[in-house]
């Protein structure tokens, strides 16, 4: 475990995944490799055994879109995409246009795997998320400002957000993700990346 998580499960609490993007297979020792799994859910796992994971073990079509594995926007996966009128389905390709995707593609992704990490999150208590911004405000003067999605919140909202702007990022997750990562009513997502390990060590 790197000195950033054990840094910030000492001063905020929780279990904090990291995130690793690799161009090519890494050389890893005991790692798990799921089946078809949903990113969301595989985060949750990763805090009791690694995971690697790449295009074949994802099972949900929004998280193949994020991550650049598939260039095509699953629009069936909307409820009932077939009967919405045309307002309605432009409504939901402008909330699309907005959803972050990988400028370039990676062909695995570890969670909780050996060596520095690209961005580490965990599920917090809105009271745990306070204390982290408090330690921005307080100690460097940061402002927490991110942009919500209600659709693609942990893969696309935190992990490829958070990895593309290099910032901080919030995530009330999805119905996905509520599901699947069995996020508690009370609890929200929180993505930090690499270039802010700094702040808390």
């Amino acid at each position: 475990m790197e000195r950033i998580n054990k840094r910030l499960s000492c001063k905020i609490g929780k279990h904090w995944i990291k995130i690793k993007f690799y161009k090519e297979e890494p050389p890893l020792d005991n790692v798990q490799r799921p089946g078809k799994i949903r990113f969301c859910e595989a985060t949750k796992r990763a805090i009791l055994n690694p995971i690697l994971l790449d295009k074949e073990n994802i099972s949900c079509p929004g998280a193949l879109y994020t991550f650049g594995w598939d260039s095509r926007f699953p629009y069936q996966s909307f409820d009932n995409w077939s009967k919405k009128n045309e307002k309605q389905k432009n409504i939901l390709r402008s909330l699309v246009s907005h959803i972050p995707v990988l400028g370039s593609p990676f062909e695995y992704i570890g969670l909780n795997t050996d060596g520095e990490s690209d961005i580490v999150m965990a599920y917090l208590s809105p009271e745990e998320t306070m204390e982290l911004i408090k330690i921005l405000n307080f100690t460097y003067g940061i402002h927490v400002k991110t942009s919500l999605f209600s659709v693609m919140s942990i893969c696309g909202g935190i992990a490829v957000k958070t990895y593309n702007e290099g910032k901080i990022n919030l995530s009330f997750g999805c119905d996905d993700s509520r599901n699947y990562a069995k996020m508690h009513r009370f609890e929200l997502a929180v993505g930090i990346p690499k270039s802010m390990y700094h702040l808390f060590l």
